[in-house]
């Protein structure tokens, strides 16, 4: 449910490069999307990458994108804003949580505001900065380091 047709759907209306990584059962359904619209020149399927290939495009991306339709977390926004980058999703599940204002949040199914969202973004090179800090810093309350210490006491608690 990721809603990846709509992001394909907004590219039409978004001066950039959109990549998209990761494996699942729409992939296929998706490449010839983009082929029908004509734009394998704006969009690039990798499929499956690396952790240093994910590194170097995180770390080269203007804007992440996740127009899911269902997120319980968002693992993927989650390290689009570790990398310091401005997330645009949708208003599903705990996704908007998960980024709080290191995000502009959009409705699900809306090429438009999809649209919308990511050439604002691209065209202001200061709010995307602006984001990319608070991207930063929400990120550092997501540290394994600092759960761990809850995930005992509810253990212990449970144990009892």
């Amino acid at each position: 449910m990721k809603g990846l047709d709509y992001l394909v759907e907004a590219m039409r209306g978004i001066d950039s490069k959109l990549i998209i990584c990761g494996r699942g059962p729409d992939l296929n359904r998706i490449s010839k999307l983009v082929s029908r619209n004509g734009l394998e020149d704006k969009v690039e399927i990798r499929g499956w990458v690396s952790e240093e290939e994910k590194a170097g495009l995180m770390g080269s991306c203007k804007v992440f994108v996740m127009p899911s339709l269902f997120e319980a977390m968002g693992i993927a926004a989650l390290e689009a804003i570790s990398y310091g980058r401005p997330v645009v999703c949708t208003d599903v599940n705990g996704l908007p949580e998960t980024v709080g204002e290191a995000a502009r949040i959009i409705r699900p199914k809306d090429p438009k505001a999809i649209s919308d969202a990511v050439n604002a973004l691209l065209d202001d090179p200061a709010e995307r900065e602006r984001m990319g800090n608070l991207a930063r810093a929400r990120a550092g309350r997501f540290l394994w380091k600092d759960h761990i210490g809850k995930i005992e006491e509810i253990y212990e608690k449970v144990a009892r």
